[in-house]
């Protein structure tokens, strides 16, 4: 007999899949549907869906006795996965994501043999890559591309161009030597590579990170749900990290929906209240965390199953440093396309560059002011002793400009500010001066984030997100084309 507990976490997988599944079963399940005529994003989400049918099969199962409102749209995704089953677009996508696996374990494995493997089948498809890439515009080739194989050729021609051309650069000076490659046959595919560069800077055609076109939406009456559920758990004897995420995520939530319904006062309580409600950072292991740090200087940690999926491969790099002479700690991440367009939102609720309403989420004695200021994206030189030069000796990208938001005495958030360079604009860089501990450095960095409108991030990943993240590995294939 399954438990209470049990048939609750069943419902919360199955409001996961339906929160992104059943809008596309829906659709699917219609009578003028050509299952061998969907769109490529379409494909690509149904795809993502199937991967999921073992653990639809196993819901099934465990809620066959439940009766709740949740069964009728556990069998409307029921419904729309048999009809996925039978669509002929699974078994290209199977043969197509296994390809692309393998090759991209070859280009980034450490055995020489690999990549001899992984060069050799591209160059042995470059004669037939390099007709389409010079009759058609670019963002065409893709769709005359005709087998499997030689679309993954193209695909990871272009992801992994700078490899390729730069290790032909080190062959043709020898300063390497891979006895599987010939050095003319390299060359030519590098060649062939840099006629591709247009790819990789032009934001409008395919090959470049998927953004959604707008955020979720939430209604006022969804957003005091979340502020309710948020006040339970707040006031609930648990305190474990999973229940501390969700409290960080329903709150931000429900300060979202406050602003997209015209409630800004109601959005500054919300995320006050999770400024006072941070989790417990010693969760992230501080004592090895300050040993792993001064180990690496320069380069710093990465701390994984961290964030609710707004971070994108949750997870955050981390370094301890000395930037402009002064002791620093130094956290960057990138978020996805959904927490970037969020972000904005309260970026212009709050009336950037006015800083009266932040200082009134912060708790007390929490700054002195803050200061806020726009540059253009700035990158410092790093020193193999970890040290960093000062920004005025650094370099600038232009044309990419960046808010940074200045709390005194603790530290500053750089938030991208250039939506047409997303790689830059989804950045987020925080430099926060070293407390007593590591735990309070931490724990002043969340308070900065949280204050802004920034997802949670420094909270411990849950079960549930991490069901989130195979999801997001065919957000590249909703842009490879119209052809698979």
């Amino acid at each position: 007999m399954i438990s209470g507990e049990e048939i609750k976490e069943n419902l919360e997988t199955l409001q996961f899949l339906t929160d992104d599944f059943l809008e596309s079963s829906q659709l699917i399940l219609g009578e003028s549907i050509d299952m061998e005529k969907l769109d490529p994003q379409t494909s690509a989400t149904c795809y993502a869906f199937w991967e999921r049918r073992e653990e639809l099969a196993s819901l099934q199962e465990k809620l066959s006795n439940y009766h709740g409102i949740e069964k009728d749209s556990l069998h409307k995704l029921l419904q729309a996965m048999q009809k996925i089953e039978k669509a002929p677009f699974v078994d290209q996508y199977q043969t197509f994501h296994q390809l692309k696996r393998q090759l991209e374990n070859k280009i980034t494995s450490e055995s020489s043999s690999q990549v001899e493997l992984y060069l050799n089948l591209l160059i042995k498809n470059r004669n037939a890559i390099k007709n389409p890439i010079e009759s058609n515009p670019l963002e065409h080739v893709m769709g005359h591309l005709t087998s499997p194989e030689t679309k993954l050729c193209f695909y990871c021609m272009v992801k992994y161009q700078d490899d390729i051309q730069a290790l032909a650069k080190s062959m043709d000076q020898d300063n390497i030597f891979v006895p599987g490659l010939k050095l003319q046959d390299l060359k030519g595919l590098s060649e062939l590579s840099e006629k591709t560069l247009p790819l990789k800077r032009n934001t409008e055609i395919p090959l470049t990170p998927f953004v959604s076109s707008q955020c979720a939406t939430h209604s006022l009456s969804e957003a005091r749900a979340y502020l309710h559920e948020a006040r339970l758990l707040i006031e609930s004897s648990k305190k474990d990290s999973e229940t501390m995420t969700s409290i960080q995520e329903l709150l931000w939530k429900s300060a979202l929906g406050f602003l997209q319904n015209s409630k800004p006062e109601e959005a500054s309580q919300s995320l006050a209240l999770a400024c006072q409600h941070l989790p417990n950072q010693a969760s992230f292991g501080s004592t090895d965390l300050d040993d792993r740090l001064r180990k690496e200087p320069q380069y710093g940690t990465h701390l994984s199953s961290l964030g609710t999926g707004y971070n994108k491969d949750q997870s955050v790099h981390l370094t301890h440093c000395l930037m402009d002479h002064k002791p620093m700690v130094t956290m960057d991440f990138a978020l996805n396309g959904h927490a970037v367009l969020a972000l904005k939102t309260f970026r212009e609720a709050f009336d950037f560059p006015d800083t009266a309403k932040l200082m009134q989420v912060l708790p007390d004695k929490f700054c002195a002011k803050i200061t806020i200021k726009e540059r253009e994206n700035h990158h410092y030189l790093a020193y193999t002793d970890g040290t960093f030069t000062t920004e005025s000796q650094g370099y600038k990208l232009p044309s990419t400009p960046q808010t940074v938001i200045e709390f005194e005495g603790i530290g500053r958030v750089i938030l991208g500010n250039c939506p047409e360079v997303k790689c830059i604009d989804n950045m987020v860089f925080v430099e926060a001066i070293p407390s007593e501990d590591t735990e309070k450095t931490l724990s002043n960095i969340q308070t900065m984030l949280t204050a802004l409108g920034v997802p949670p991030v420094l909270v411990t990943t849950r079960k549930a997100d991490h069901q989130r993240k195979p999801f997001l590995m065919y957000s590249e294939l909703f842009i490879l084309g119209k052809q698979l």
